[in-house]
């Protein structure tokens, strides 16, 4: 539930002018979400840090952002756990939001390894 919160939070400040990139408009990273949401991450997930989330906006068809994601190589090693930095995160949180932002509809997916 913690990455749930957390990835809608993310998706919502996206929507409504956060940076389309790991850190939000006060500095707040993906990592600093989840915990604030009640994940317990690893100590060895950085507080400062984004080792948890990929993002994607841009279409109004959340299949088609999710699909852009997992054809993308890099997003791919996050989100199906293809190397071994990956493998162990086993909780998945999505948040997408609809906002005047810059490309109006934005979606999080945070996958970590949270004890909650």
């Amino acid at each position: 539930p913690s990455l749930s919160i957390a990835a809608q939070q993310r998706a919502q400040g996206l929507a409504n002018g956060d940076p389309l990139g790991h850190v939000d408009k006060n500095g707040i990273t993906p990592n600093e979400y989840a915990r604030a949401a009640g994940c317990r991450l690893p100590d060895d997930y950085g507080r400062k840090d984004n080792g948890i989330e990929s993002i994607v906006a841009g279409s109004p068809n959340v299949k088609a952002m999710y699909d852009a994601l997992a054809a993308s190589p890099s997003h791919a090693l996050h989100l199906f756990g293809l190397i071994p930095q990956f493998v162990k995160q086993d909780k998945c949180g999505i948040g997408y939001a609809e906002g005047p932002g810059r490309y109006r509809w934005y979606m999080s997916i945070l996958i970590g390894e949270c004890n909650e």
